[in-house]
Formats: structure tokens, sequence, C-alpha cells
């Protein structure tokens, strides 16, 4: 027998991977997307709460192992990752470039 997933909440953001109606209480207005995994046991996941009675957001956050970053924290690091990158490249080859 197979269940069918809940529609989605009103809201909930299009990166969200999670099951709703799964968790009770504020579990439920947790919004989580897909890991993107920087080794082998380090992951970082886009999160947010959103209350579904106001609609107040918290978030979203880039949660890196059990550190919070702000979406603007991870871009400067983001940035700042590709800077290295390129200082260490061979002369006049450098990657793709965060706008």
């Amino acid at each position: 027998m197979t269940s069918n997933p809940l529609p989605r909440p009103d809201g909930c953001p299009s990166w969200c991977t999670i099951e709703h109606g799964v968790f009770p209480g504020e579990d439920d207005h947790l919004h989580t997307g897909a890991p993107l995994y920087l080794t082998e046991t380090v992951a970082a996941i886009l999160c947010a709460t959103i209350d579904p009675d106001t609609g107040a957001t918290d978030g979203p956050y880039l949660n890196v192992d059990s550190t919070e970053w702000t979406l603007d924290h991870t871009r400067s690091i983001g940035r700042a990752l590709i800077a290295l990158a390129d200082a260490g490249a061979p002369t006049g080859h450098t990657g793709p470039h965060l706008a």
C-alpha cells in the first residue's frame, strides 16, 4: 500500500524537499532542502521556518555542520573560495565566477 503525499502547504519554498504533515506542531513548519555534501561527513542544507497562520518567516539559512549561515554570509564564503581557487590556478586560467 502506498501513501499519497500531502499537498505542499501555502508558502512552501520551491527548494523544500520535506514531506509535510508527517511531523507534529512546529516541526511541520520547517522547510528543508536537499543536502549538498561538502565532505563525506559535512553537508550544507538550506532551511527556513514559515508560520502557517501568520506567514512569518525565519530564514532561509544555510546550516553547515552545526553552524547557521545567512545567505549573505554564504555568498561571501562562496566568493572567497572562488578567489582562493583562482589565486591557486595556473596563470591565465580562472574558473566561473559568482555574480
